[in-house]
């Protein structure tokens, strides 16, 4: 089997890749930093395994087309396509910025559309696979500066959603993956309290056996996300005063 998974190069990418290739699956690894693709590459040829590299960025969708491409003709077809690749920046009223947000939104969002309408046509001519996207509880609640994320990772959550049931007619699995807060580099830029912070190697594993089992949605922990379900139901000045600490003020 194959597998392909952009934003390989650190935390949950770089983990999973490890991961497949020793289970035997031959992995394609896709990311923007050369050196830590050629480490990644260099392990799984040590543990034995075997795998591909694409050095690029996930936001060029003919890169990302040619590179989907290459594997599949090399590999006879991909069995599984991980979205990984993210990125997480505050955007904050008083720097609010197009370019911020379109950043983010291009990697977040955009990087998986590229990635799915490269692999698709692929797994339906062979009328099997499986799409998996990286998504975040981020997308069920936001804070101050987190709404280009959030709103990122809950667009990626619905287009998955949509997908789902269109792609199962040929076959096609697809698996929305929610994580809270896992330490990865990603989270260590973080400045404030992380509720529920897991292990890298603990989510790894949660992620991989939802691939495995083919979970339609997975989203962990399960305590953070029936709080982000409460806090839901609460009327939207509670919500505004308990994200900010202060009353919502009208200007």
């Amino acid at each position: 089997m194959s597998v392909f998974i952009t934003g390989a190069s650190s935390g949950f990418g770089r983990e999973l890749a490890k991961r497949y290739a020793v289970d035997g699956h031959v992995v394609g690894v896709l990311a923007r930093r050369a050196d830590e693709l050629k480490t990644l590459c260099d392990e799984i040829t040590a543990s034995g395994g075997e795998s591909r590299s694409y050095v690029g960025d996930v936001t060029d969708v003919d890169f990302v087309k040619q590179s989907i491409l290459s594997f599949e003709e090399d590999c006879n077809g991909i069995d599984i396509m991980i979205a990984n690749a993210g990125m997480a920046d505050s955007v904050f009223a008083r720097d609010y910025s197009t370019e911020k947000v379109a950043q983010i939104i291009n990697v977040n969002l955009m990087g998986v559309v590229g990635a799915i309408a490269a692999v698709l046509p692929g797994m339906i001519s062979r009328c099997r696979g499986q799409v998996v996207g990286i998504s975040s509880l981020a997308g069920f609640i936001t804070s101050p500066g987190s709404g280009p994320y959030g709103a990122s990772k809950a667009a990626m959550t619905l287009l998955l959603d949509s997908l789902r049931p269109d792609a199962a007619q040929y076959g096609i699995f697809v698996t929305t993956i929610c994580p809270g807060f896992v330490k990865t580099p990603m989270t260590d830029r973080n400045a404030f309290s992380m509720p529920f912070l897991m292990p890298l190697e603990r989510g790894v594993d949660r992620i991989y056996m939802a691939i495995k089992k083919k979970k339609r949605f997975y989203v962990f922990p399960k305590r953070l996300y029936a709080i982000i379900c409460l806090f839901r139901l609460l009327p939207r000045a509670w919500q505004d005063r308990l994200s900010t600490g202060r009353p919502y003020i009208k200007r």
